[in-house]
């Protein structure tokens, strides 16, 4: 099957992690993947390793203009016939539609059209998105229905293509280890990591926290941090393309955003065989659902940081640790590239 994945950028985000992945398994599963975007550090990533990767201009957000967009449908009408493209998957609404355009100049031959909608805004277009619309998760899949009841839908959850072979142990000769993983937008809950960890200082917990990303949001944080002098516990250490060595460096999970479609950090935490604390919202608890390896925290309770700090100190105990690593590791399986993706090519060939 050729199939073709296509978003306006391919960062080290979210939707760019989880079109890499998808697009490795369906390569593995033996179908043929072309992979159109923007450009990003993952598009020169994928090219190197050996996928046809097309970087249009006009795709990007900041780059769009009524020329540009004509630009980028002559350019995808010309890849959906050289490239004999069958299935288009797209990881947003106005990729899908110029794709759905580029067809329709290029004559009889039947495409099957599918949307992952990592986020949340313009659901009127839903409707009138062509094909399947695909939620990242359940909670994401409701959401899409609340909005278009009558399209077909799909939930396609990201999987995990690396689990740690071993479970893991504290090691009690060095401070705890958290680290958080998410971009700087303001959202993400950096600043109520940074109470956290001014919590955890008060009540004289040894530990450190690594906090990874970039964005708007960070000089801000970096100011809360010096304003509570914790700068020998906190390290911002930037945007990075090694999460899953950091991950294993470290020896607990903190995530507490505002919201989150899925959550694909909480997952690779777990594939790395780390506890999570989260917060209780979107998908995040469809990733963190067992009390064995993780804790999902309310963040509309007034003492919230403070039940966050408990399930830090909980888990950092060495035998509860121990048993939560193993039990995370178990529950990571359940994301398995295999089953996953056996079912999502007979949700394409059926479409």
């Amino acid at each position: 099957m050729k199939i073709l994945m296509i978003r306006s950028d391919l960062k080290l985000a979210g939707p760019g992690v989880s079109i890499y992945r998808l697009s490795h398994q369906l390569r593995q599963n033996g179908e043929d993947v072309v992979v159109v975007s923007s450009g990003g550090p993952l598009s020169v990533k994928m090219r190197e390793e050996g996928f046809r990767v097309y970087e249009l201009d006009g795709l990007s957000v900041g780059r769009r203009s009524l020329p540009a967009l004509l630009g980028c449908l002559q350019s995808i009408r010309k890849i959906l016939v050289e490239e004999q493209i069958e299935v288009v998957h797209s990881h947003n609404m106005i990729s899908t539609i110029l794709a759905w355009c580029a067809g329709l100049c290029c004559g009889p031959q039947r495409r099957r059209f599918f949307t992952s909608i990592h986020g949340k805004g313009k659901e009127w277009l839903f409707r009138f998105v062509p094909g399947t619309l695909v939620g990242v998760s359940q909670d994401q899949l409701d959401y899409v229905r609340q909005h278009a009841p009558h399209k077909p839908t799909y939930c396609l959850y990201s999987s995990n293509p690396w689990i740690a072979e071993h479970s893991r142990t504290p090691n009690l000769a060095r401070p705890l280890r958290l680290i958080s993983v998410g971009h700087f937008t303001g959202l993400k809950g950096q600043d109520r990591l940074v109470d956290v960890a001014e919590i955890l200082q008060s009540r004289g917990v040894d530990f450190t926290l690594s906090m990874v990303g970039d964005g708007p949001a960070l000089p801000e944080i970096r100011e809360r941090i010096n304003a509570k002098g914790l700068n020998d516990r906190i390290s911002l250490l930037g945007q990075q393309s090694n999460i899953r060595t950091l991950l294993e460096q470290h020896d607990l999970f903190v995530h507490l955003p505002d919201y989150e479609t899925f959550g694909i950090v909480c997952q690779e935490a777990l594939c790395s065989g780390l506890p999570v604390v989260a917060a209780n919202v979107g998908g995040i608890p469809e990733i963190v659902a067992d009390s064995s390896f993780g804790a999902l925290i309310d963040l509309e309770n007034e003492d919230c940081l403070t039940q966050v700090a408990d399930a830090i100190v909980e888990f950092s105990e060495p035998g509860r640790y121990a048993a939560a690593s193993a039990r995370a590791l178990e529950h990571a399986k359940t994301f398995s590239p295999d089953q996953i993706i056996t079912q999502l090519i007979q949700t394409y060939s059926a479409a």
